[in-house]
């Protein structure tokens, strides 16, 4: 009963960083209530051995090979979400977190890339008429912590842009989940908000 109320059949929904830690939950999770999902990872054995993991289970999941710190990149992976679901995407999911002490590198995975992605998967959640897109949001966007100031400052930035609105009127909800495993609860939690009409900022 519970399952039927949370359904997410015929939704569609990409979770970048899908192959591992809190993005690989997701996947399932979303996969899990029926969902069809793309992931992206740049590890090409890692994502082929987790969709095969995923078909095994009898799950809708997808991936592409994408570096999210490269421009060309993010467009390939948008142009190919637009394609696999006839050109709507009601649920974003952006799962990145820091993988070098090298400046560009974390600001072009931690904060560029999902600005980036928010503008290229605009259309498509628009015309979803249903559109969600959730942030990993750190305790490290509140407080600078110490040797990670720079993954501080992208949690920071992306922290308090989600306070204004990306594209307003257009019905497309605004999320932030904390940086660890969801329960079940706060999962439900979040699947009622992407089936509200209008900004949810949380």
């Amino acid at each position: 009963m519970a399952e039927a109320r949370w359904s997410l059949n015929g939704m569609t929904a990409l979770v970048t960083g899908g192959t591992r830690g809190i993005g690989y939950a997701i996947v399932e999770e979303l996969a899990g209530f029926g969902a069809r999902v793309h992931t992206c990872s740049r590890n090409e054995k890692e994502l082929n051995d987790r969709v095969l993991e995923w078909k095994s289970k009898g799950l809708q999941v997808t991936g592409s090979v994408c570096d999210l710190s490269s421009v060309s990149d993010r467009k390939k992976l948008m142009e190919t979400v637009s394609s696999l679901f006839d050109g709507k995407l009601n649920i974003l999911k952006s799962c990145l977190d820091h993988t070098s002490e090298d400046y560009s590198s974390v600001v072009g995975t931690n904060l560029e890339s999902p600005y980036h992605l928010c503008q290229l998967g605009h259309p498509l959640l628009k015309a979803s008429e249903q559109g969600s897109v959730v942030f990993i949001s750190s305790v490290a966007g509140l407080v600078s912590l110490p040797m990670v100031s720079v993954y501080s400052a992208t949690k920071g930035i992306i922290h308090n842009q989600i306070h204004d609105p990306f594209f307003p009127g257009d019905g497309i909800i605004f999320k932030l989940l904390p940086s660890r495993k969801l329960d079940k609860f706060e999962l439900m939690i979040f699947l009622e908000d992407i089936n509200v009409q209008g900004q949810s900022i949380n």
